[in-house]
């Protein structure tokens, strides 16, 4: 629900994979992409924005953008686990 419990989640259990909401409540949650990241867990962004709203260093993340249905929700996860990290 928030980005200070997202890092907690983030950064002290064992992750498979993630999606991440771009905007928790008027904040970013940048720095649990990165701390995944710095774990080696994929993850991808969830998000109602065009990728240009992204700051340079996210832009070449993987997005689902809303409204989206339940079916690219599976693919999308499907393939980030079958992938792994990319940023």
């Amino acid at each position: 629900g928030d980005v200070c419990a997202g890092l907690g989640l983030a950064n002290d259990e064992p992750l498979d994979g993630a999606l991440l909401d771009v905007n928790l409540g008027g904040d970013y949650i940048y720095p649990i992409a990165d701390a995944l990241v710095a774990r080696g867990v994929p993850w991808m962004f969830v998000m109602g924005y065009d990728g240009w709203s992204l700051p340079e260093a996210y832009r070449q993340a993987r997005v689902i953008t809303k409204p989206f249905s339940m079916a690219v929700v599976v693919d999308s996860i499907a393939r980030l686990l079958a992938n792994g990290p990319r940023r």
